[in-house]
């Protein structure tokens, strides 16, 4: 069910509205009845409505600065369709409505199938939207649950050797980029979900460990790589697994190598 409020200066065209539309029908609740801009802003506040049909000339707010507000305070985050009324066939009125994305702009007097099919629109798109944050939840934990499992397969040597960098990603979700990779796994002798704070620390503790053993490893490697003729320092940087090849030029590590002549001559 959904939640509408409408709001006009004229209480005949509230009530006009509320005769005319197929509300039952439609699956839509009128949760409030506004004559002035400013309760139509505090009851948007308060109630928190799917639909909103507003009068485009009202005491305090009009039509267009009510959504004008709605969007500057939750942004994306309130998703509400709005329907602009008007008894004014002006085209700046209407360039400004369309601006802000409203379902549609209906003049006065009111037709009752006008109305009754521009609800229906704004209830099709309320669905349409709530499917696509559904669908983003789902996807996200079946990512989770598929990240996991890389993980897991990897570590247990269920992955199909020779698979490339793009199969692991479609089959997995990941974002890997081609190169050389050195992994590993940390054990923790408590569950994570009960100490998460205890986790984090120990966490980044492992990590900053880790990070210091894998650069270790990957100077190694990139030592013994350039001591072999035909080796560049880009063609090394990506094997060892840097993008930046000038980041990695400034390794410590790596001048020592230059330096002392051991490496043939190279070219970028």
């Amino acid at each position: 069910m959904y939640k509408a409020l409408i709001a006009d200066d004229e209480n005949k065209i509230c009530q006009l509205i509320q005769a005319m539309g197929n509300w039952d029908e439609l699956g839509i609740e009128i949760v409030d009845i506004c004559h002035s801009g400013d309760d139509a802003w505090e009851s948007i506040q308060k109630k928190e409505p799917d639909i909103a049909l507003l009068d485009i000339r009202m005491p305090v707010y009009d039509g267009l600065q009510i959504i004008n507000k709605v969007n500057e305070k939750y942004g994306m985050s309130r998703n509400i369709c709005f329907i602009i009324i008007s008894g004014y066939a002006e085209f700046e009125y209407a360039r400004q409505a369309i601006q802000y994305n409203i379902v549609n702009y209906l003049l006065k007097p009111l037709d009752k199938k006008q109305l009754n099919d521009t609800l229906q629109k704004a209830c099709n798109s309320l669905s349409r939207k709530q499917q696509q944050v559904e669908n983003a939840i789902l996807l996200q934990k079946n990512r989770r649950s598929l990240q996991a499992a890389c993980i897991t397969d990897v570590q247990a040597g269920r992955v199909r050797e020779g698979i490339t960098v793009k199969e692991l990603n479609g089959q997995y979700c990941m974002s890997f980029e081609q190169g050389s990779f050195l992994g590993g796994f940390l054990n923790f002798p408590f569950s994570i979900s009960e100490h998460e704070n205890l986790f984090l620390e120990k966490f980044m503790e492992k990590i900053q460990t880790f990070n210091a053993y894998l650069t270790e490893v990957r100077m190694e490697n990139a030592k013994k790589l350039l001591k072999q003729p035909g080796y560049t320092i880009a063609r090394v940087a990506e094997m060892v697994g840097y993008q930046d090849v000038k980041y990695f030029s400034k390794r410590k590590k790596v001048h020592a190598v230059l330096f002392q002549g051991q490496c043939v001559p190279f070219f970028l």
